[in-house]
């Protein structure tokens, strides 16, 4: 399997982690007391770092697949070869 593709599996999978528990501290774990004070859980800044780190990955590793593409394949109207 080639570094590129387990570098967008994780970065997938750490997308996926970040979505989930962004969904799981809306739906159980975010509300406000009769204080109003909001009451939240480790879920929200996990979630957000995973999002981020997740995109962070997978934008770097498609720019990475791009980039070795057009190396390998340059451009035909070029007559420099």
């Amino acid at each position: 399997m080639k570094k590129s593709t387990v570098w967008l599996y994780i970065g997938l999978a750490f997308w996926l982690l970040g979505g989930t528990l962004l969904v799981l501290e809306h739906h159980f774990y975010q509300y406000v007391d009769v204080h109003g004070v909001l009451h939240e859980s480790l879920f929200m800044p996990l979630g957000v770092l995973s999002f981020v780190l997740g995109g962070c990955v997978l934008s770097v590793t498609l720019l990475y697949r791009l980039l070795s593409h057009l190396k390998t394949y340059p451009d035909p109207s070029d007559k420099s070869c």
